[in-house]
C-alpha cells in the first residue's frame, strides 16, 4: 500500500498562512490569543509580512510604518518569543521580504549595497549611435560575485545568528515575494566581457551593437549567447547560492515573483533562474486558476526534482469569500500541479474593521473559522499526496526564452503561441508542461518518449520559435528521428545560437524535422491531432478538468476534480482503483471497473466539486469495498419547516477587530439600517400609511448638490429650499461618506483612516487598488446647506483642501472666512470651480478634539453650528421600522430626542438602555421605534449606534431568509436543532445548501459532519436510530454581511468567476 502517512501527514505539508504585522501594535498577549485560533487547525507555519505604503521607495511604497519595527531589538526579543510560542504548537515561522526585499526601500538590500559598492547594477545602453555602460542607481546586479552569499548572509542569516539551530526546525522556510534588483535586460558587470570571452570564446565589445540592432545573419547568435551568459552568471553569483544556503539547512526556499512566468525572460530566463527554489511557485489573485502561471511554476518542480509548488491564494477575493470559494480554487490549483497552500490572509488585527490588505483574512476573523480545520486538513493530505514521486504526462511544450531573447518581436508571437498551445490543452482534458532547453537537451529518448526527471513525453512542441538554442534543436530532431512526435507550431526556426541565421547545418535539421515532424498553424489544429492518436492518459468526455498523474511507489495515481459524478472515465492505467477520502483519509476499493490490462474504465463516483484521488494498487485485499455506482436519487433529510435557534456570535471584540473601541464582548445580530417616516400620526396602527424611506443608521440628508447650471447661480443665491437640479447627500457626521473612508495612504484596501471630507464633487474612481478613490468631472458644482443658528453670532468657516470659489451666506456673497449668521436658518451656497473631495462647517470656535477612534472630527463636535437641513422637521415624531431576529428579549437602542419602542403596538419599557419584551418573541419580529426630532438630527440620524438586541432561543424557518430574520448584517453562528421521526434506511444523506459557509452537523448529540465546501451533503446513516432523533446544525457564514457598513471595496455580493483570471 502507497502511502501509508496518507491518514496523518507530516505537518509540514500543512498551510502557512501570510500573517500581515499590521493594524495596531505588536503585542504578545494577543499573538498568544491568535495563536491559540490557529492552533491544531492544520497549519504549518506563518510567514510575517509587510504591507507598503504609496510613498517613498523605489517600489509602490515603503514598508508601512508598524510598532514594533522591523529589524530591531524590540522585534527581535519579540521573535524569539515568538519563536518559542510556534515550538509548543508544532509551528514554523519565517518572514516574508515582501517590500522589504529590493534595493531602495530601506532595508537589507539597501545595507548589502552600502557595504559592497561592487554590487551595483549596471547595464548597456545605445547612445549616439554606440553602446555605452551605464551605472544604474539603486540596483543590484544579479551577475555580481559574491552577492548571493551576502545577501543570505544579511538576511537569511540574521535569524541564524539571532536563534542558533532553529533554521531547518522552526524556521524551516523562506519565501521571497516579487523579487526586483530594479534592473532587468542588458546587465554589465566589470567582469562580464571576461567571463564572455571564457564562455563563448569571442569578445562581445567587438559585437555588441548586435545586442540593439540587426548587424546580419550572426544577429541571434550574438544575442542568444550575450543574454546565456547572464543567465548563467546570475544562477552562479545569486540564485544558487540562495538555493544552496537553504538546501544544506533543510528549508524550503519559495517564490511569487512579479511575472509568476508568463514574462519569460524575468531574471533573464525564468525558467533557469527559478529552479532555485525548493518550492517554485506564484499567487492566484481573487479566486483564480491560472493556467499559464502555475504550469510554469509545477513544470520546474517537476523538471527538477523540487518537492513543493507553492500557492499564494486569493488576494483580493472579497470578505464574501467562502469556504467552498476557496475549496474550489485551491482544489483546481492543485490540479494544475500546486501543493504547498498558502493562504493570503491572515491579519493580526483589522483595526475596528477598518484594516484590511487584499483581503479577505481566511482565518480566525472569519465566522467560519471554527469549522475551517476540515477543509484544511484536506488540503493536507492532498499536498503530501501531491509531493509524492513523480509526475507524468503526455505533452510538453518548449518553454520559447530563446525565440525572446533574439528577437524580441517575433519572440512576442511565439509566447503567446506556447501559452495558447498550453491553454488550449489543458482545457481539453490533455495535462501537459513546459520544458526549458537544458531538460531537453539532458533528456533520453526511449520508446519514443522524451524521458527526463521521471516524465515520458509522448509530444514535443515548438511554438513558432523563430530562433532556438541548436543543443535543444538537435535534441528534437533526434527525438523526432527515434520515434518520436515533435510538433511544430507555426514556422521552423531561421536562427540559433551556432551561427546565427543561414546556417546549412540548422536548415538541414529543420528539413529533416518538416519530414519527421508535423507542423500547424495554430495551437487548436495540433490539440486535436494529438487526441485523434488516441490512447490518452485520461478521458473524460467533458472539458475543463483540472488534473495530474503521479508515479508513486510504481503505481499509477491521478488527482482529478471537475467531473461530474456518473461520468465514464477511461485512465491509462491497469490495477484496483482503489479512492483515497482527503476529507477524512479513509481508503476505498472500486468495485465497479472494467480493464484490458492496460486502461481501466470506471463510473465517476463523487460530484464534480469533490476532489478524487485515485490510486490504481496491486492488490488490496484489506480495503473497504465502494459501493457500486447507483443512479437511483439518494435519500435527502428534508430540512424544510420551522427549526429552534439559538445565535452563536463569533466576532470576538476583546481587541477592537470588528468595532473600536474594545470591548470584551462579540458582536451579534444588529438593525444598521430602517425604514422612516415623518408623520405625527400614530404608525402602531396604520403601518401601511406614510411615504417609508430606506436608509442606514447613522446617515441622512445635510445638504444638496448641483452640477453646472451656472447660468441659474443668481437664482441659486436666492435659494431658501433647493431647487430643480439640486440632489441630496446623504452623509454621516460620525463615518463620512458611505462606501468610502477616503485616502489611506496604501493600496489594496482600508489602512483605519476615516477622512473628514463629506463632501464629494465629481464621479468617483478607485485608485490604489482599491484603497482610495478620485472624484473627477466637467464644469462647477453648487453646494447648498442650511445652518440652525441659536442666536446671532459670527462665525468660523472651515473648509477642506479644496476651498469653493464662491460662497454666499444668506443670499450675501462673502470673502471673508468670518461671517456673521442670524438667529434661526441660514443659508450657505458655496461654487466650486473643479471635481473633488472636500468639507465646509461654521465653526464657533476651533478648540475640539476628537477623542473616538475611526469617527469624523465632525461628530458629537461642539464647536459646529448644527446641519439644519429640513428645519421643519424639527420637533416632528418621525417612526422607524426594522426587523429583529428570533428569540428576541429586548432592543438596545442609542439615540438622540424622546424614543418610545413597540411591537404588535404595545410599548416596551426601558431599562438602562434597554427596551424589555415582556416576554421573549419565538419568530422574527417587526419592531416600530419613534423618535421626536431634534435639531439637525433627522431620519436615521437619530440612531447614535446600530440597535442591538438581547436575544435567547427562537423559531427559525428553512430555507433560511436572512433579511427576513432580521440577520442581514450579521456575521456569526445560529445553531439549529429540530427533532425528526425517521425510519431508518439503508443510507440517508444531509444537504445543507445554502445555509452557511460551514455547516456543522449533530445527530443525537455526536457530531456527523463538518460540511465546509459544495456539494454540501454527507452520509448520516450511521447517526441515525429508528424513531426520534436530533438534528442540529451549527452554520457559519462569511464576514460580508457584517462588513456591508463599513467603507470597504472588498466585499461583492457573490464571487465572481475569476477562475481564468490573471
Amino acid at each position: 500500500m502507497v502511502l501509508r502517512e496518507f491518514v496523518n501527514p507530516p505537518e509540514k505539508y500543512g498551510e502557512v498562512s501570510f500573517f500581515w504585522w499590521h493594524g495596531d501594535k505588536i503585542e504578545k498577549e494577543k499573538l498568544h490569543w491568535i495563536l491559540e485560533q490557529l492552533k491544531d487547525k492544520g497549519i504549518a507555519g506563518i510567514q510575517l509580512n509587510y504591507c507598503h505604503s504609496d510613498k517613498g521607495g523605489l517600489q509602490y511604497g515603503l514598508t508601512m510604518d508598524s510598532d514594533p519595527r522591523p529589524f530591531t531589538s524590540e522585534w527581535w526579543e519579540l521573535l524569539g518569543w515568538l519563536l518559542e510560542e510556534c515550538r509548543k504548537d508544532h509551528m514554523a515561522f519565517s518572514l516574508s521580504d515582501y517590500t522589504l526585499g529590493a534595493p531602495g526601500q530601506g532595508s537589507y538590500m539597501d545595507r548589502v549595497l552600502a557595504g559592497h559598492p561592487e554590487f551595483g547594477g549596471q547595464k548597456l545602453e545605445w547612445r549616439n549611435g554606440r553602446v555605452e555602460i551605464v551605472k544604474v542607481p539603486y540596483s543590484a546586479n544579479p551577475m555580481a560575485k559574491g552577492i548571493g552569499e551576502a545577501v543570505a548572509d544579511e538576511f537569511y542569516g540574521a535569524f541564524e545568528r539571532h536563534f542558533p539551530g532553529e533554521c531547518g526546525k522552526h524556521i524551516n522556510f523562506f519565501f521571497s515575494d516579487e523579487l526586483n534588483f530594479n534592473i532587468r535586460g542588458n546587465l554589465w558587470c566589470g567582469d562580464f566581457r571576461e567571463e564572455f570571452r571564457k564562455r563563448k570564446g569571442y569578445d562581445i565589445t567587438e559585437k555588441w551593437e548586435a545586442i540593439f540592432q540587426d548587424i546580419g545573419p550572426e544577429t541571434p547568435k550574438i544575442r542568444l549567447d550575450y543574454y546565456d551568459v547572464i543567465v548563467a552568471l546570475s544562477e552562479e553569483a545569486y540564485f544558487k547560492p540562495v538555493y544552496e544556503w537553504h538546501e544544506s539547512r533543510g528549508m524550503t526556499f519559495g517564490c511569487d515573483h512579479g511575472g509568476r512566468g508568463q514574462d519569460v525572460t524575468e531574471f533573464g530566463d525564468y525558467f533557469r533562474t527559478m529552479k532555485w527554489n525548493q518550492g517554485p511557485g506564484n499567487d492566484q489573485p481573487r479566486l483564480a486558476s491560472n493556467i499559464i502561471k502555475s504550469k510554469v511554476s509545477a513544470s520546474i518542480a517537476h523538471l527538477y526534482h523540487r518537492p513543493r509548488v507553492w500557492l499564494e491564494g486569493f488576494y483580493s477575493s472579497g470578505w464574501q469569500t467562502s469556504c467552498a470559494d476557496v475549496a474550489d480554487a485551491v482544489f483546481r490549483n492543485f490540479g494544475l500541479g500546486h501543493n504547498l497552500l498558502s493562504l493570503h490572509g491572515l491579519y493580526y488585527s483589522t483595526h475596528g474593521s477598518m484594516w484590511e490588505w487584499a483581503p479577505p483574512c481566511n482565518h480566525y476573523h472569519m465566522p467560519y473559522w471554527n469549522e475551517m480545520e476540515t477543509l484544511l486538513e484536506c488540503t493536507k493530505r492532498l499536498s503530501y499526496f501531491l509531493a509524492q514521486g513523480v509526475h507524468r504526462c503526455d505533452a510538453a511544450i518548449i518553454y520559447p526564452v530563446a525565440a525572446m531573447e533574439a528577437d524580441e518581436e517575433q519572440g512576442k508571437a511565439s509566447v503567446a503561441m506556447a501559452f495558447d498551445m498550453g491553454r488550449c490543452l489543458y482545457q481539453n482534458g490533455i495535462d501537459f508542461d513546459f520544458i526549458d532547453f537544458e531538460s531537453v537537451q539532458r533528456a533520453e529518448v526511449r520508446n519514443n518518449r522524451l524521458c527526463v526527471s521521471g516524465e515520458e513525453y509522448r509530444y514535443l512542441i515548438l511554438p513558432d520559435m523563430k530562433n532556438v538554442r541548436f543543443g535543444m534543436f538537435q535534441a528534437l530532431v533526434r527525438f523526432a528521428e527515434a520515434g518520436g512526435t515533435v510538433l511544430v507550431l507555426g514556422d521552423l526556426p531561421e536562427g540559433s545560437d551556432r551561427m546565427g541565421r543561414q546556417d546549412p547545418l540548422l536548415d538541414e535539421l529543420c528539413g529533416v524535422l518538416k519530414e519527421k515532424g508535423k507542423i500547424f498553424a495554430d495551437a487548436e489544429a495540433a490539440e486535436v491531432y494529438i487526441c485523434q492518436q488516441g490512447d490518452l492518459d485520461l478521458e473524460t468526455g467533458i472539458k475543463e478538468v483540472f488534473y495530474q498523474h503521479r508515479v508513486i511507489d510504481g503505481r499509477d495515481c491521478y488527482y482529478l476534480y471537475g467531473v461530474e459524478k456518473g461520468k465514464e472515465c477511461r485512465f491509462r492505467a491497469s490495477g484496483i482503483p482503489v479512492l483515497l477520502n482527503p476529507w477524512s483519509g479513509k481508503r476505498m476499493r472500486i468495485a465497479d471497473f472494467d480493464t484490458d490490462g492496460c486502461t481501466t474504465r470506471l463510473r465517476f463516483p463523487l460530484t464534480k466539486k469533490e476532489p478524487v484521488l485515485l490510486v490504481f494498487e496491486e492488490d488490496c485485499p484489506e480495503t473497504e469495498v465502494l459501493p457500486v455506482f447507483d443512479k437511483t436519487p439518494e435519500t435527502r433529510l428534508d430540512l424544510r419547516g420551522d427549526w429552534e435557534c439559538e445565535i452563536i456570535p463569533t466576532m470576538d471584540n476583546q481587541y477592537g477587530d470588528y468595532r473600536l473601541p474594545a470591548e470584551e464582548a462579540f458582536i451579534g445580530p444588529e438593525a444598521r439600517e430602517a425604514l422612516y417616516c415623518i408623520t405625527e400620526e400614530d404608525m402602531t396602527e396604520n403601518k401601511a400609511a406614510g411615504r417609508w424611506r430606506s436608509e442606514w443608521l447613522s446617515y441622512g440628508e445635510y445638504f444638496w448638490i448641483c452640477q453646472g447650471h451656472e447660468a441659474q447661480e443668481k437664482e441659486f443665491a436666492r435659494m431658501e429650499n433647493p431647487v430643480k437640479g439640486f440632489e441630496p447627500s446623504v452623509v454621516s457626521m460620525k463615518y463620512g461618506v458611505k462606501g468610502d473612508a477616503g485616502y489611506q495612504g496604501s493600496y489594496h484596501g482600508l489602512k483605519g483612516k476615516l477622512s473628514d471630507e463629506f463632501i464629494t464633487l465629481g464621479k468617483k474612481r478607485l485608485t490604489f487598488a482599491g484603497s482610495s478613490s478620485v472624484y473627477e468631472g466637467e464644469g462647477c458644482y453648487y453646494v447648498f446647506f442650511i445652518f440652525y443658528g441659536e442666536k446671532e453670532m459670527t462665525v468660523h468657516m472651515e473648509t477642506g483642501e479644496l476651498k469653493p470659489c464662491s460662497v454666499w451666506v444668506n443670499h450675501v456673497k462673502v470673502t471673508e472666512e468670518e461671517v456673521l449668521l442670524q438667529e434661526g436658518s441660514n443659508y450657505v451656497l458655496l461654487k466650486y470651480d473643479r471635481s473633488g473631495r472636500t468639507f465646509f462647517t461654521l465653526l464657533k470656535k476651533n478648540g475640539f478634539v476628537q477623542e473616538r477612534p475611526l469617527v469624523t472630527k465632525w461628530y458629537q463636535n461642539s464647536d459646529i453650528i448644527p446641519f439644519d437641513p429640513h428645519p421643519d422637521y424639527a420637533g416632528k415624531l418621525c417612526w422607524y421600522r426594522f426587523t429583529a431576529p428570533p428569540g428576541m428579549k429586548g432592543v438596545r437602542l442609542s439615540t438622540v430626542g424622546d424614543t418610545h419602542v413597540y411591537i404588535d403596538k404595545e410599548e416596551l419599557k426601558a431599562e438602562n438602555g434597554v427596551y424589555f419584551c415582556r416576554e421573549p418573541y419565538p419568530g422574527s419580529a417587526e419592531v416600530l421605534v419613534s423618535i421626536r426630532q431634534e435639531r439637525g438630527c433627522y431620519g436615521c440620524n437619530a440612531f447614535l449606534e446600530p440597535v442591538g438586541f438581547v436575544l435567547g432561543k427562537g423559531i427559525l424557518q428553512l430555507p433560511l431568509e436572512r433579511e427576513k430574520e432580521g440577520l442581514r448584517f450579521y456575521s456569526g453562528g445560529i445553531r439549529l436543532c429540530k427533532d425528526v421521526d425517521i425510519i431508518k434506511k439503508e443510507h440517508m444523506k444531509l444537504c445543507t445548501g445554502s445555509l452557511g459557509s460551514a455547516v456543522a452537523v449533530y445527530i443525537n448529540g455526536k457530531k456527523a459532519l463538518s460540511l465546509v465546501a459544495d456539494p454540501y451533503e454527507g452520509d448520516i446513516t450511521d447517526f441515525l436510530q429508528d424513531g426520534r432523533n436530533r438534528i442540529e446544525l451549527v452554520c457559519y457564514n462569511t464576514l460580508y454581511n457584517h462588513m456591508l457598513t463599513i467603507p470597504t471595496n472588498y466585499n461583492y455580493e457573490k464571487s465572481p468567476d475569476w477562475r481564468l483570471d490573471i
